[in-house]
């Protein structure tokens, strides 16, 4: 959204210059202020979005992985089933974890407000539709050495895909 010249100017012709800061950086606050207040923005910002994305994915895919070295590629993705990439994927991979757990990540990691990781979270599908959808489910509570032993099946499940 910053590297790219044309994402960049079809963002700001939808949502206006402020969208991005004078140094050429996302404006975030203000965007997400936008999308998160009104369905259509968020639909609307997605649909700009989301094909350049796909596009970027397959150039990366084609040039720079597929060798024997990588057996699979992991691509992280929050609005997976949103975008259609799932239909381009083998499998998907849900990291999980209970909404407390999560709504204080994020606010951790982002410094959000109580009320803006609501917008955000009721903006998305709930994880009950999402756990319906995707192939594995990894819950992502506990500390690393409770996560590590999960990850390492999947991986050996992932290399016989």
């Amino acid at each position: 959204m910053e590297s790219d010249p044309a994402l960049r100017e079809a963002i700001a012709a939808e949502f206006g210059r402020e969208a991005y800061h004078i140094d050429g950086t996302l404006n975030r606050p203000y965007l997400a202020d936008r999308i998160f207040s009104a369905d259509k923005r968020r639909k609307r910002m997605n649909a700009i979005v989301h094909p350049f994305v796909l596009q970027a994915l397959d150039r990366i895919v084609e040039t720079e992985f597929g060798g024997p070295a990588e057996p699979y590629i992991l691509i992280e993705a929050a609005l997976i089933y949103e975008s259609g990439l799932d239909r381009r994927l083998d499998a998907v991979l849900l990291v999980d974890a209970p909404l407390d757990i999560r709504a204080g990540r994020v606010a951790e990691r982002d410094g959000l407000s109580g009320e803006e990781i609501k917008r955000r979270f009721e903006s998305q599908q709930s994880a009950q539709v999402l756990r319906k959808k995707a192939d594995f489910v990894l819950d992502n509570i506990g500390d690393i050495s409770e996560i590590r032993p999960k990850v390492a099946f999947l991986d050996r499940i992932f290399q016989r895909i």
